[in-house]
């Protein structure tokens, strides 16, 4: 889970972890990189903030999909679908989660993103 917002970061990788996903987190678009490079082999889906320090969700995105093309990354933001896409400049996202979110919402999604072939 890469978000800036260190409040929602925890509660949420906390929350994630009652539900039985192990959790890695990052509080910026570099940090998030870095360590998606050291765990790629067991990362399934990444959870990414568009609005981030150091490099952007936009920048963020570009970087791990060049370390892994087809990475399934959840972007999540409080922008409508629409502007989140055009912020991202032609990259695609596998999924999309408007915040602020149930925790059950991310939850659905982040099973649907684990499960082989979606």
């Amino acid at each position: 889970m890469i978000d800036e917002n260190e409040v929602l970061r925890s509660a949420v990788s906390r929350l994630l972890r009652t539900e039985g996903f192990r959790v890695l987190e990052a509080e910026d678009g570099r940090s998030g990189v870095d360590l998606f490079q050291v765990h790629e082999a067991t990362v399934d889906v990444i959870v990414l903030d568009l609005n981030l320090p150091r490099l952007s969700g936009r920048e963020a995105m570009s970087e791990l999909q060049q370390i892994r093309p087809g990475v399934k990354v959840i972007l999540t933001t409080s922008f409508s679908k629409d502007i989140a896409l055009t912020a991202l400049g032609g990259l695609y996202p596998w999924g999309y989660i408007q915040k602020p979110y149930l925790l059950s919402e991310l939850v659905d999604v982040l099973q649907k993103a684990c499960q082989t072939g979606q």
